[in-house]
């Protein structure tokens, strides 16, 4: 059971960088410890501020020999860089964008990077993680054993508590939600099974065999493109699942923090993402049930938590069913607009 996968399947590890540059050089270090040793690490800087960039970098040109690093711009991969002093060191392949693509499309543009190299394992990974020794060997050696699964997560703790479970995964029901497993549960407190079929991954945490899975829609800019991908994967009888033994720590929501949002802008756009995916995944009486399902949602959660007044929270509804009419697509703009809307209440 300890045997690797074939040494002629790389993994292309994908991180995104954007204005988290000591983030991702603490999850980049953490990789370059792995026991897989047939990886490749493809960072997509989302548009950083050119000081965050030059911090990545350098770095990474100070202390690796097998570097490229590119331009993408005007929707081509151009080489400005090239330091390969090794072959036999892990590649490194640190790619700038002239704009911020958001999660999914940042992803999604470097998984095209990595099938210009003839890859199709992906390890979609947060830059605010770090990972363990044996993480990867164990997901690709889970995988390569079971090929009948698409994609698989690995037990996801909290960073700055490591005895408490973040996520596991879950499990999608009818109406529009997902039960996770083992939310923030301390680990003393539950007997695991090696293995957890689910139906629910993140994408935080994310091995994919893209020939079977496909990459992200790109219809969301940030959030939300998880769920939408979990719900196409369980229409095409995808097998997902979380493997216990393969451990990944969270630092949980450091990229969104560094917006100006506050605690309701967070609550509407989340809200906003929920009603996209609804309309673009579900037709005719079910759309309807779950927009039904998701408005009492938030005129609750607008009253109970909130304590906004019936008519503040009917014009906000109202302002949300607006967008999602005019638009099958959250951009930057749309992203902005919400996280940094102060009018809410």
């Amino acid at each position: 059971m300890n045997t690797k996968y074939l040494p002629n399947e790389p993994v292309n590890i994908i991180l995104l960088n954007f204005n988290g540059s000591t983030d991702t050089i603490e999850c980049i270090n953490s990789i370059m410890l792995s026991d897989y040793d047939n990886i490749e690490i493809t960072i997509v800087d989302n548009n950083s501020s050119t000081h965050d960039f030059n911090i990545l970098s350098q770095y990474i040109n100070d202390s690796f020999r097998n570097l490229y690093v590119y331009e993408f711009t005007d929707l081509n991969f151009h080489l400005t860089k090239k330091i390969g002093f090794s072959n036999l060191e892990t590649r490194i392949n640190l790619i700038r964008s002239n704009q911020n693509l958001g999660f999914a499309n940042a992803n999604n543009l470097g998984i095209d990077f990595g099938l210009k190299r003839f890859h199709n394992f992906y390890f979609i990974l947060n830059n605010d993680t770090i990972i363990l020794k044996d993480t990867i060997s164990g997901l690709m050696n889970f995988i390569s054993q079971n090929p009948s699964y698409h994609a698989l997560i690995p037990q996801i703790r909290y960073y700055n508590q490591r005895d408490i479970i973040w996520n596991c995964g879950g499990f999608l029901k009818f109406y529009g939600k997902c039960d996770y497993l083992f939310p923030n549960k301390c680990i003393d407190n539950i007997q695991f099974q090696k293995i957890y079929d689910v139906d629910f991954v993140t994408g935080c945490a994310l091995l994919i065999n893209y020939n079977k899975t496909g990459k992200f829609s790109n219809k969301y800019f940030f959030g939300e493109e998880d769920f939408d991908f979990s719900i196409k994967q369980k229409r095409n009888n995808s097998k997902m699942a979380c493997l216990m033994s393969s451990l990944v720590f969270h630092k949980v929501n450091s990229t969104i923090d560094k917006s100006n949002s506050n605690n309701i802008s967070r609550f509407y756009y989340y809200y906003l993402c929920r009603l996209l995916n609804f309309k673009l995944n579900f037709t005719g009486i079910n759309r309807t049930f779950l927009f039904s399902l998701l408005i009492a949602k938030v005129i609750k959660d607008s009253f109970i938590i909130y304590n906004l007044n019936p008519y503040k929270c009917l014009k906000n509804i109202r302002y949300l069913f607006s967008t999602i009419a005019q638009t099958d697509l959250i951009d930057e703009n749309i992203f902005l607009l919400y996280l940094n809307n102060y009018k809410w209440k």
